[in-house]
């Protein structure tokens, strides 16, 4: 298997022993390792050379193989015996003392060390190990739990640690642990589930350990739910995936097989007809990258034979559809709820559910309450379109003011046809934006708006770059994304309130805009289509309602 590959050097000699001959053991050499990987099975083709003078071994028999290896820390395998030896690198089994050629090929020998062999190495070298029963493994991480003594006395600390292959009962740690710590290699669920309780470091409360994960920021704090709006063409394609894949969540923990196969080949065909769209401005490698991650994951769903391994299958699935809800959201008229059972696939598992109740889809009727809910994804529509209030900094007000004047003036000029007022709006926006400040370090929502900040900045120059109108409609959406994403988070702080309209034809797949007006006025087309649209929101004025 590939998890194997660690292991496999040419020339390694192989043990098998055969159905046919029960009892005998047989050797060979490792002659050839196959450069491809079946991507179906995840194994690698291997061929071994047996002397077979008595013809007893016939092709087609069963065989069970056995590679025995010591690695070192760079990869080598450690064998003694091939100390200053000459190998063929065609036939393995043939190994001289001395340089020579090979009797059968006549290619030169080649030395051991070269074909991956040492003969010792210094201690410095032998990999860290540690037993397989000291990590707790969620899929997305590895937690180690080392002993700490102080003047309190002894204690444990919950540590992400990477790790390398499992061989014999024993993982080889890349990094995270030094030689001569004491971990835990019993009893860590134990001492997990009081570091919960305690609200400390722990598998499923990573929040302080050393590496973040996949729902953290870098600075450890948790990442907001703040999925991309993308065009309403683009949603109904992505709906369909998500059913398919809430059937398998709900087939599985009813532990129907049939169904379960049925809902996974309604998520491999939806996914294909998701993979034809191409979604315009940044957002394009992300949608594409989630795209070919869910199409990777959704490969083994359907080549699962009994329900054991769809289940299997469903925790990568899972992990990369809630990757992509994160990014792009859903429209479901109930929230999505992410879940996680620390019994499941032995180290943990998540998935996504709509019910408030608990249906454990690794389990199924068996267990099926074990879990809880870890999160809540509400609707897109729910998560868009409401604006927030978070109060500027004093000086803030003023500024922002001028840049959605600025804009909304540019979506009039759109809207007419005219590229020399849009131009100039245009001009006017990029000069607003370029002039807003960073918010102060004391202010608590420094980052969204420095994040924020960034994306207006960019998209409004790209705008004011645009030398002919059919040029600035493209980069409009990309603006008004950012725009729309500012509103959202501090609010309206314009004098009139602020519409978030959507145009499902505009630049092949949909886009928005943001308007003052109720009746539409469409920037991307303008008098050829200037009503094909409708309002999505409405961003009530902060201004006004101060006054």
């Amino acid at each position: 298997y590939e998890s194997d590959m660690e292991w496999l050097h040419y020339g390694q000699t192989v043990e098998f022993e055969t159905e046919a001959y029960p009892g005998e053991t047989f050797t060979g050499t490792l002659s050839f390792i196959s450069p491809v990987l079946d991507e179906r099975s995840r194994t690698v083709t291997l061929r071994v050379n047996v002397s077979n003078e008595d013809l007893r071994l016939k092709p087609g028999m069963f065989a069970s193989a056995a590679i025995r290896a010591i690695p070192s820390s760079g990869g080598k395998v450690i064998a003694p015996e091939m100390m200053g030896k000459w190998i063929c690198p065609m036939h393995p089994e043939v190994v001289e003392d001395f340089f020579g050629y090979c009797p059968v090929c006549e290619m030169p020998l080649e030395t051991a060390k070269s074909l991956g062999y040492v003969a010792h190495v210094s201690p410095q070298d032998l990999p860290l190990v540690i037993p397989e029963t000291a990590p707790l493994i969620t899929g997305e991480r590895a937690i180690v739990y080392v002993e700490r003594k102080d003047d309190e006395g002894v204690h444990y600390e919950g540590r992400s640690v990477v790790l390398g292959p499992n061989a014999d009962g024993y993982y080889i740690v890349e990094a995270g642990l030094e030689e001569g710590e004491r971990i835990v290699t019993a009893g860590n669920f134990k001492i997990d589930s009081a570091l919960q309780i305690q609200d400390k470091p722990s598998m499923m409360n990573p929040k302080y350990s050393h590496q973040p994960s996949s729902t953290q920021s870098e600075d450890g704090k948790r990442q907001e739910y703040n999925p991309v709006a993308i065009p309403q063409e683009f949603s109904a394609r992505v709906q369909p995936v998500l059913t398919a894949y809430l059937n398998l969540q709900e087939s599985l923990a009813g532990d129907s097989f049939e169904e379960s196969k049925k809902a996974a080949t309604n998520l491999v065909n939806s996914l294909g007809e998701l993979s034809k769209l191409h979604l315009s401005g940044d957002s394009h490698d992300r949608w594409m990258q989630d795209i070919e991650s869910l199409q990777e994951a959704s490969s083994s769903l359907s080549n699962t034979e009994d329900i054991e391994k769809m289940r299997e299958a469903f925790y990568p699935m899972s992990k990369e559809v809630e990757t992509f809800v994160r990014h792009f959201g859903h429209d479901f008229d109930f929230p999505l709820r992410r879940a996680f059972c620390p019994m499941a696939l032995d180290n943990g598992a998540t998935w996504l559910q709509k019910e408030e109740t608990i249906a454990n889809p690794y389990y199924g009727a068996s267990m099926l309450r074990c879990g809880e809910i870890q999160e809540t994804y509400p609707s897109t529509t729910e998560a868009r379109g409401e604006a927030k209030s978070i109060t500027l900094p004093e000086g803030l007000e003023q500024k922002m003011g001028d840049v959605l004047e600025s804009y909304l003036n540019l979506q009039e000029a759109l809207a007419s046809d005219s590229f020399e007022k849009a131009k100039k709006a245009a001009d006017e926006l990029a000069k607003f934006a370029d002039a807003l400040p960073e918010g102060p370090s004391d202010w608590e929502a420094k980052k969204k708006w420095n994040d924020d900040l960034i994306e207006l900045k960019k998209s409004s120059g790209k705008v004011s770059e645009a030398e002919e109108i059919e040029k600035m409609r493209e980069v409009f959406y990309p603006l008004s994304e950012s725009l729309d994403a500012l509103v959202r988070h501090f609010g309206n702080i314009g004098s009139v309130p602020i519409r978030l309209a959507f145009c499902p034809m505009a630049l092949d797949g949909g886009a928005y805009w943001l308007q003052s007006g109720e009746t539409i006025a469409n920037p991307y087309y303008g008098a050829s289509m200037l009503r094909c649209g409708e309002i999505k929101a409405t961003y009530e004025s902060l201004v006004a309602d101060k006054e």
